[in-house]
């Protein structure tokens, strides 16, 4: 079993190569070749920790061998493009820098409109960057074995994650006053654990098929044998539920706050959506390739009644005492929080400056236009917006057991 010690030296070093990599992108950007690629990949932020841990979980309630939101997500970009294409046109000739910029454009630039749809933002963010921060603490755990849950603050890791996240949001996301401005190295980071928790996932699957077990007929052979999975396998009688899961996933990707801004603001070119349109489905199906397997493999290992059926992933190396495979679905599954929370972070601290703190700053006179040096006076409120007080709220709320 890992120590404590060597689990967070990994994860500090983790987090340092993804501070090398952004201040790389902003220092030298890539070819223009390569960027379409990049955003393609920097829209899979849509796989968070849930995509990681929870598919797996909800395949062993449910049967479901594809996401339902991963699908209608799918669906969007392959029969829905020239919606989504009209979005990015809309949102660029309104100058929309979040979402409550443009559905406030939408209705004559209503200043109540925006600050409503902030507000909802705010509210509906933070606890989902709280199960991010959650999924961490209990990955770490699991990983660590180490079961004791303090009540304080100063010990636990959720709170570390946060701040390093606040700080590399802060470093990366709010340094100019121009939020329609391009974050190269912010979406380089993306794209790299993009990338990480794809292989990861990947390689936990081949893991759980063809180390532990023969093969796939093999796994879906045995799995049929045992009448309660046979039954999750057999049984699909959910399906408005599946189809409203669908419609979920079809509308998050633009209503979601990061999503939008990776969408639309980060989008630069014309031929940046064409290349998603292939590149982003196809993560999806990859991601969503061994749920099924390790789902399947996890219950025949533990038994049906595992409390932990989301970490199946980290559960079943860990078990055949193979600590490199369980460090890789650790960090697999830090990529997937981490880089929503980064993004959610950012996203949540353009919209929160500018339709709540500036307007009270210009209305209360609290910014002097007349110093010459207004810039970094928004800039500074910026860093006091959610950027910092949203991971902080979220990890006091990660201190409340709940669901991934």
């Amino acid at each position: 079993m890992l120590t404590p010690h060597w689990v967070i030296l990994f994860s500090l070093l983790y987090i340092g190569l993804l501070f090398w990599v952004a201040r790389r992108g902003d220092r030298q950007p890539e070819a223009r070749r390569l960027q379409p690629y990049i955003y393609g990949l920097s829209l899979a932020t849509y796989c968070t920790s849930w995509s990681f841990y929870g598919t797996v979980e909800q395949f062993s309630h449910t049967g479901w061998w594809i996401s339902p939101l991963h699908l209608g997500v799918i669906f969007l970009f392959i029969f829905g493009w020239r919606f989504l294409d009209r979005l990015i046109r809309t949102g660029k000739s309104e100058n929309a820098t979040t979402v409550a910029d443009f559905v406030a454009a939408r209705y004559g630039h209503a200043r109540i409109i925006a600050i409503i749809v902030a507000v909802i933002s705010l509210v509906g963010v933070i606890p989902y960057i709280a199960l991010q921060l959650k999924a961490v603490s209990v990955s770490f755990s699991l990983l660590t074995a180490t079961t004791h849950v303090s009540t304080l603050w100063w010990q636990d890791q959720s709170f570390y994650v946060a701040i390093l996240m606040a700080a590399f949001s802060i470093i990366f996301g709010t340094r100019h006053v121009d939020t329609s401005e391009h974050h190269q190295g912010l979406m380089h980071v993306i794209a790299l654990e993009s990338i990480i928790k794809l292989i990861a996932f990947l390689i936990m699957g081949i893991f759980a098929v063809y180390v532990i077990n023969d093969g796939l007929a093999s796994v879906l052979d045995k799995a049929r044998q045992v009448p309660s999975i046979n039954q999750v396998l057999s049984e699909f009688n959910t399906t408005y539920i599946y189809l409203t899961h669908m419609m979920l996933g079809l509308f998050s990707i633009f209503c979601l706050p990061r999503q939008f801004h990776v969408a639309v603001v980060e989008n630069q070119s014309p031929r940046d959506l064409p290349t998603a349109r292939w590149v982003f489905p196809l993560y999806l199906v990859l991601i969503n390739l061994f749920v099924q397997p390790i789902a399947l493999a996890g219950q025949l290992y533990f038994g049906m009644e595992e409390p932990n059926k989301a970490y199946f992933s980290l559960l079943l190396p860990l078990q055949e005492g193979n600590e490199l495979l369980a460090l890789i679905a650790y960090i697999g599954g830090l990529s997937a929080g981490t880089s929503m929370v980064i993004l959610a972070t950012v996203a949540l601290s353009s919209m929160a400056s500018n339709e709540l703190l500036m307007p009270l700053a210009i209305r209360f006179k609290l910014l002097k236009a007349d110093s010459g040096n207004i810039s970094r006076s928004v800039l500074m409120m910026s860093l006091g917006s959610p950027s910092l007080r949203a991971s902080s709220s979220a990890c006091s709320s990660a201190l409340i057991p709940g669901a991934i």
